[in-house]
């Protein structure tokens, strides 16, 4: 298979214009019952659920989401993008070139069969398998607002600033292995402050980076257009194809690891001193705080004033993507070899604040409040979207039904559903998008399976405070 400049110009767009599922999972967050679940994005919440032990059979999700391109209802399709795509051209404008405001993002993760277990009252452990990938681009804007929009036309001689070629891009899979502990510790009659971290091992399947500057277009003559003073830094590490040909031990490419730091505080009131759920609970956490170092099958390459023509840019191919960084080189800089930096490069993890507040106003009924931001960018890491929702919920041992409402940096408002049926759950936060009834930005869906096992009544309940610190 070649890949030809047209070819890969269109999986960028494909990836910028797809609605397809999300592992944001604002529905799922919160509660006694959200145990190992929850462990990715706030560690202590093994420690506020009350079950002995929890097994998780699969947890996955996967989100796609971008701030540039939309298709409308009812016009999602393979061909005639120029006719299908929108662009938030009015927002756009109102941005600066690379503004972290705006980004295409995705973010796959599967919670692999894992466990988490309390020991006593006041500790819990868990064990944790998981599969990621992401994937996040930023500095678009220039190149969204002349997508369908504008034709370069440049006269003989006359020179301008090529500012849509400017991008930033990370993206990387990876499996992570790791062990969570927490500790709770009591705060008077009826409060407990609960504390957990996370340490885990990464081992990388594929990563790459991309950055590169506006360049410089000059008319040659009535048929011949340069692109000069490219700059840019390409990395990338990837399986050799066909993926398994050299079995299992193919897919390592890198190493690396990563963390998460928890903490919340609930609060019980005089009613729920023998078992019931907290009446106000505040968390906060930070995740994925690690990086990962590719070294196998892996190059880094740097380009400084290459220049090539509007033909050679797009009759550009390769046959294989171990081929991209000399094949650029030789295109760009006159040597297949000029452009070699190293043999190795390191991304970060996509790190996160989260920040929650929950409230229980009746029996069986929470508000809760969640604002996700991201802390990191491309070309460095690979980056999550920022997040702020609302969702109120109902909830018991057996059931819980929540209704997302969330909004993003840039303004964009969506509302979802989430359904749990004792150790299953399936939900989305941006169900409309999900089924084509608003238009695509981004969609989500997500969906897990896990064993529970409540162990024995203590007379006190596992998630009630105990009156001793």
């Amino acid at each position: 298979m070649r890949l030809s400049f047209y070819s890969c110009s269109a999986i960028l767009l494909m990836l910028a214009s797809s609605g397809l599922m999300a592992q944001t999972g604002m529905g799922m967050r919160g509660g006694p019952w959200e145990g190992i679940w929850g462990v990715a994005a706030q560690p202590a919440s093994i420690l506020i659920c009350p079950d002995k032990l929890e097994v998780n059979v699969l947890l996955a999700g996967a989100d796609v989401d971008n701030s540039y391109f939309h298709l409308g209802t009812g016009r999602l399709g393979l061909f005639g993008f120029s006719q299908r795509i929108k662009v938030d051209g009015a927002e756009t404008q109102l941005q600066g070139i690379g503004s972290p405001g705006r980004a295409i993002t995705t973010d796959v993760r599967i919670l692999l069969p894992s466990f988490s277990m309390r020991i006593g009252q006041r500790n819990a452990i868990a064990f944790t398998n998981a599969a990621r990938s992401s994937l996040s681009a930023t500095g678009l804007d220039v190149l969204a607002r002349q997508f369908g929009m504008d034709t370069i036309e440049l006269s003989t001689g006359r020179t301008r600033q090529l500012d849509a070629l400017r991008a930033r891009l990370a993206t990387m899979g990876w499996t992570e292995h790791g062990i969570t502990f927490g500790h709770t510790f009591g705060l008077g009659a009826h409060g407990r402050l609960h504390l957990a971290a996370t340490a885990k091992v990464a081992v990388g399947i594929m990563g790459g980076s991309l950055a590169v500057d506006p360049a410089t277009l000059t008319g040659l003559n009535d048929s011949t257009t340069l692109v000069s003073n490219i700059n840019a830094d390409l990395s990338y590490a990837s399986p050799p194809w066909p993926v398994l040909k050299r079995g299992m031990a193919g897919l390592l490419h890198g190493t690396g690891w990563n963390g998460d730091l928890g903490v919340a505080y609930t609060l019980f009131g005089p009613d729920s001193a023998t078992g019931g759920a907290a009446r106000l609970s505040v968390g906060m956490a930070l995740t994925d705080l690690g990086a990962m170092r590719f070294n196998k099958n892996a190059e880094a390459h740097r380009v400084r004033n290459g220049s090539a023509t509007m033909g050679e840019l797009t009759s550009f191919g390769i046959d294989s993507l171990q081929q991209l960084g000399p094949a650029l080189s030789g295109m760009l800089l006159g040597d297949p070899g000029a452009s070699l930096a190293g043999r190795a490069f390191s991304i970060q993890m996509p790190m996160a604040a989260h920040l929650s507040a929950e409230y229980r106003f009746a029996r069986r009924w929470v508000l809760r409040t969640e604002l996700a931001v991201g802390l990191r960018q491309a070309p460095r890491a690979v980056a999550v979207r920022d997040v702020l929702a609302v969702v109120p919920r109902f909830e018991s041992r057996l059931v819980s039904v929540a209704l997302p409402l969330s909004a993003d940096r840039v303004g964009r408002f969506a509302a979802g559903l989430m359904v749990r049926v004792g150790g299953f759950a399936i939900g989305s936060d941006r169900i409309g998008g999900l089924f084509g009834l608003t238009e695509v930005a981004g969609a989500d869906i997500y969906f897990g399976a896990k064993v529970r096992i409540r162990g024995k009544a203590d007379g006190k309940g596992a998630h009630a405070p105990s009156p001793s610190t």
